[in-house]
């Protein structure tokens, strides 16, 4: 996700009409949550699914979990085929769309427990046009199977 941000704020901004939509949409998702939290009387539906859909609209346009603050179980890692070493920059995001089709729940720890340290050197700038090429397949790879996933869940558009 700092990869990506980081290249945003290399280009301009190209915004479409489903961009500010996406924006306003998302923001309104995140007050709905913070307030749902912040009442006396919790209700855990209203947060369990306001924090999904913000998940779901993470994956839209990157890739917010970063592969080293991730535990799972083996059995869980075979059952979904280990990481495809084909993709040697989107592994992580492939293993991650795989195990949301398949229906597996992130779970989230709400502390920082690592620190993210970028430098020129880091193979994430070095490699950023071969990155950037294998994020797009990656989403392309998805998209019809991810749409789908979200009109499932009654989140899409």
């Amino acid at each position: 996700m700092l990869y990506l941000a980081q290249t945003a704020a290399n280009e301009p901004a190209r915004f479409q009409g489903f961009d500010i939509f996406m924006i306003l949409f998302t923001l309104l998702i995140a007050w709905g949550v913070i307030r749902s939290l912040r009442a006396k009387e919790k209700n855990k539906l209203a947060i369990g699914f306001g924090l999904l859909a913000l998940l779901v609209f993470a994956f839209t346009d990157g890739n917010p979990v970063n592969g080293c603050t991730v535990m799972m179980r083996k059995e869980l890692f075979e059952l979904l085929g280990g990481f495809d070493e084909r993709l040697p920059y989107t592994h992580d995001l492939d293993f991650w769309y795989r195990a949301m089709l398949a229906g597996f729940p992130f779970h989230y720890l709400g502390e920082p427990l690592t620190e993210y340290r970028m430098h020129d050197a880091m193979g994430t700038v070095r490699h950023r046009e071969a990155i950037r090429a294998e994020v797009t397949a990656t989403f392309a790879r998805y998209a019809g199977r991810w749409s789908a996933f979200l009109r499932n869940l009654g989140i899409a558009v």
